[in-house]
């Protein structure tokens, strides 16, 4: 993956915390959506299960690894230019 600059100044200014609030938000979203085909295809239901369970099983492991490895995000991200200290 290439780093482009605008990513950088992207994740500067909206924050980590924030960054992760809206992955979470996007996979939470995937599962609405996913839950929605569930009960409008019914035939389908088992295979829509599974990606609707995918999706919260992706937002709570993101949830969790912020919490378990904020300090070591940082320092990822310190590393790679995306944070400065202050």
């Amino acid at each position: 993956m290439v780093e482009l600059p605008e990513e950088k100044n992207f994740i500067r200014e909206v924050g980590m915390h924030d960054l992760v609030k809206g992955c979470i938000a996007i996979e939470k979203t995937a599962a609405s959506i996913y839950g929605t085909f569930m009960q409008l295809f019914p035939k389908e239901k088992n295979f829509w299960k599974d990606l609707f369970n995918d999706e919260i099983d992706h937002a709570e492991k993101i949830l969790l690894s912020e919490r378990l490895h904020v300090d070591k995000i940082k320092d990822m991200m310190i590393k790679k230019g995306f944070l400065k200290l202050s």
